[in-house]
């Protein structure tokens, strides 16, 4: 079986070919690696094949000094499988948007994030935002081995749980840093040889012993430590923000969490959901500006993200009882 990639990007392309190992596999061609010129900095992707025909790989773009900060277009990449595979990304820094045409939507890899796809092949295009460093962790498995490893009741209950049974499918999952770590530690100081490659493996039985009792455990009534940091962290986020508030799904994206774990989170913390909030605040300060200062009302309702002089109009009365042109004249 081989297992094939095709990469292009920069008006040139890269086609890898990797044979599985096996327990009597030879020694060369355990790791691979591609480096992808590109104008905005270095990038290498490095894909270990493991004895039982999984695959670990790693991906890092580090961009150039002086690269502007930008969402620039990186490549395409389609694989193809043999039958249904999961494929989990942890990403440690830096953000990927991907325009998945297997699920046909956009999505962001973020920092601390896991992505989680099922399918049998996948096709999308990488965008990559250049503030920041990017690097990421994958993790593809066939669902026959992952029945194999974690047993069949135990494989079906967890994609059930995360609810990607049928094909294609995909989630955002939140998982603790340890879990995460775990993953991680699965693609460390990848070396050639057969020892070093069923340690990797037992590495990744590891993992998904802890992904699997994560994912199963019940958490109904536990507030996620990690959510309220999030919700703090979104908080400030929309504070300083001016003009437009990008949507509830771009946010839950960009945290790692369903729109509604988001929207729960917020809530337990500043008790009232994320758009009241950015409602009632925003209307704050435009009262505060209409009162203090001599700014336009059309400037101020522009600043806040209203379409309109009118839509302003009727949220500021709404919530004050009169339209903002009344406090200017008081």
């Amino acid at each position: 079986m081989d297992w094939k990639s095709s990469i292009a990007q920069c008006d040139a392309s890269w086609t890898a070919e990797q044979e599985p190992g096996s327990f009597e596999h030879e020694q060369e061609a355990t790791i691979e690696l591609f480096p992808i010129p590109s104008p905005l900095g270095h990038c290498n992707a490095t894909l270990y094949t493991l004895p039982l025909g999984s695959t670990m790989g790693t991906f890092t773009l580090n961009f150039h000094d002086g690269v502007v900060a930008e969402v620039s277009s990186l490549m395409d990449v389609h694989k193809d499988f043999n039958e249904p595979t999961l494929i989990i990304i942890y990403t440690e820094s830096g953000n990927a948007i991907i325009d998945d045409r297997m699920v046909e939507r956009q999505y962001t890899l973020s920092p601390d994030t896991t992505h989680i796809q099922f399918g049998q092949y996948q096709d999308y295009h990488i965008n990559v935002d250049t503030k920041q460093n990017i690097s990421n962790y994958k993790l593809i498995i066939s669902k026959t081995l992952l029945q194999s490893l974690m047993g069949k009741e135990v494989c079906e209950q967890v994609l059930e749980k995360l609810k990607i049974t049928q094909i294609p499918a995909d989630t955002f999952i939140d998982l603790p840093p340890k879990v995460n770590q775990l993953l991680k530690d699965c693609a460390s100081h990848m070396r050639e040889g057969a020892a070093e490659s069923l340690a990797i493996q037992g590495k990744v039985l590891i993992f998904l012993s802890a992904l699997a009792s994560h994912v199963l455990e019940d958490k109904k009534h536990n507030t996620n430590k990690r959510h309220i940091n999030i919700a703090k962290r979104l908080h400030d986020e929309v504070i300083a923000m001016q003009g437009r508030i990008s949507t509830l799904a771009y946010f839950a994206d960009k945290y790692g969490l369903s729109t509604k774990s988001l929207n729960e989170s917020f809530k337990a913390v500043y008790d009232q959901t994320i758009w009241s909030f950015i409602l009632e605040h925003r209307l704050q300060q435009a009262h505060t500006a209409l009162a203090e200062t001599d700014i336009a009302i059309k400037t101020i309702a522009d600043k806040y993200g209203y379409a309109n002089v009118s839509h302003f109009s009727n949220a500021f009365k709404n919530k004050y009882g009169y339209p903002p042109g009344q406090l200017r004249k008081n």
